[in-house]
């Protein structure tokens, strides 16, 4: 067998080191990329996310403008509970994860809203999700989660999200009374409904 040089050397450790450590590095990458990937399946609530912001913009037409102004914490903590449980009846008779960031975001982007610092509102989503999670652990954001998935639950089986008559624990809890009560609008099913 022939004496190689050190350079040779080196040329063959390089050669078995691409051989060998790359292809695992590659993979670990992939792995990883894989696992921060959160994603609604394609044929699973594909309409998930439109038919939540679809919501959240009726009710707060809804709303009267006083109820959610700034420094009213609780109102915006049980609002943003109240929309995260509809959210979740929805991603369910969607057959969605409710618990995907895709699901959350919208509550998160109203939690950003309406607690987040103004300055702040470049890292939207995640500052979101940070103050969902806050808003989810206070009484206000619990009581909000639990009416409006026991209020959703009932829409949802009409397949009429937008009928004043279901979300009644939300108009007790502000103590006001739906200003629209006669024009029920039918739950989107398809995106092109969904403006």
């Amino acid at each position: 067998m022939p004496e190689l040089s050190q350079g040779a050397w080196i040329v063959v450790g390089a050669v078995l080191f691409g051989v060998v450590a790359l292809p695992v590095l590659a993979l670990s990458r992939r792995r990883r990329a894989r696992n921060t990937r959160v994603m609604v399946r394609p044929t699973q609530g594909k309409n998930t996310v439109p038919k939540i912001r679809d919501f959240r913009d009726w009710l707060l037409e809804q709303t009267p403008p006083y109820i959610l102004v700034s420094g009213a914490k609780a109102s915006a903590r049980y609002y943003i509970g109240y929309l995260d449980g509809v959210a979740a009846v929805i991603a369910k008779k969607d057959g969605a994860d409710p618990e995907t960031m895709v699901v959350k975001g919208v509550a998160a982007l109203e939690a950003m809203r309406l607690l987040g610092d103004p300055g702040q509102r470049d890292s939207q989503l995640e500052e979101g999700l940070n103050l969902l999670a806050q808003a989810l652990l206070t009484s206000p954001g619990q009581k909000g989660r639990a009416d409006g998935m026991a209020d959703a639950e009932v829409a949802a089986k009409t397949a009429n999200l937008h009928d004043v008559a279901y979300f009644e624990r939300y108009a007790t809890h502000f103590e006001f009374k739906f200003a629209n009560a006669a024009t029920p609008m039918p739950m989107a099913t398809d995106p092109a409904a969904v403006g």
